[in-house]
């Protein structure tokens, strides 16, 4: 993918992009970054879309972050993303964090979406988080890299999947090749640990897609359910067997969703 630089109302945002078709914005979720989406997931989806994905501030080469942001400041960089891009509209994908960032960029401007694919995300705050959550902000406190990782990747995957011979060391290579700061993540996490939309849900009007791993320990299984009933007409796909980032953990499958539904 080719990388360019966004200038967004408060911070600078490193994106990339590739494929041809009609634009597709992926947003990712907490502590993630562009490499963090999965071996297949974006190629599969640059296949039948111009793809642009890109490290939330304070991550890799996106500006510093040292003082606490909102959730409204990680739309303005999703909005400025695809501003850079040339972009009036996209097809807009969001896993977990990014999840709750789209949807609220969509409430804000619902014209910049084609449709909207949700994947292990909420949109209240009634029971949402799992017993992995403590995962993420623990991951950072480990004493070795490896640890942390190792604390990130079981967490965000089935049991079955992190067992399989070779998956951590893929999960490792990508999660280590862009830098994460522990008080960013933290950021993160307080600016959408809040996010409930509950009362507004019914306002979102573009074709939507709710993916949600059915083992998912970081957000509840029943979040994601609440969420697709709370849209209208929204779709409900369940991931039988997996974990919270199924698009790393069966990122085939989680592709064809996708491209079906923007099709």
């Amino acid at each position: 993918m080719t990388p360019f630089s966004v200038h967004a109302p408060s911070a600078t945002i490193s994106a990339f992009r590739g494929g041809e078709g009609s634009p597709l914005l992926l947003l990712m979720g907490v502590a993630g970054h562009h490499a963090a989406w999965g071996p297949r997931f974006v190629e599969r989806l640059m296949e039948q879309h111009d793809v642009v994905v890109y490290d939330h501030r304070g991550i890799g080469e996106s500006s510093r972050v040292d003082e606490p942001f909102t959730e409204d400041d990680l739309v303005d960089d999703a909005l400025a993303v695809m501003d850079a891009a040339g972009w009036d509209d996209a097809h807009l994908v969001g896993f977990s964090m990014g999840g709750a960032i789209a949807q609220t960029l969509v409430l804000r401007q619902p014209e910049r979406a084609r449709t909207l694919t949700l994947i292990g995300t909420w949109g209240d705050t009634d029971d949402v988080w799992g017993d992995q959550i403590g995962s993420l902000a623990e991951a950072g406190q480990a004493p070795d890299r490896e640890t942390a990782l190792r604390m990130m990747f079981e967490g965000n995957v089935s049991a079955g999947f992190a067992h399989e011979p070779g998956r951590f060391d893929e999960f490792a290579e990508a999660a280590a090749s862009v830098k994460v700061p522990t008080p960013v993540v933290l950021h993160q996490m307080g600016a959408v640990g809040g996010h409930d939309v509950r009362d507004r849900l019914g306002e979102i009007d573009v074709p939507t897609l709710v993916v949600h791993g059915e083992n998912d320990g970081i957000i509840r299984f029943a979040a994601g359910q609440r969420l697709a009933e709370g849209i209208p007409g929204a779709r409900f796909e369940p991931m039988l067997g997996r974990g919270h980032h199924v698009a790393w953990e069966a990122g085939d499958q989680v592709a064809d969703l996708v491209l079906a539904h923007t099709g």
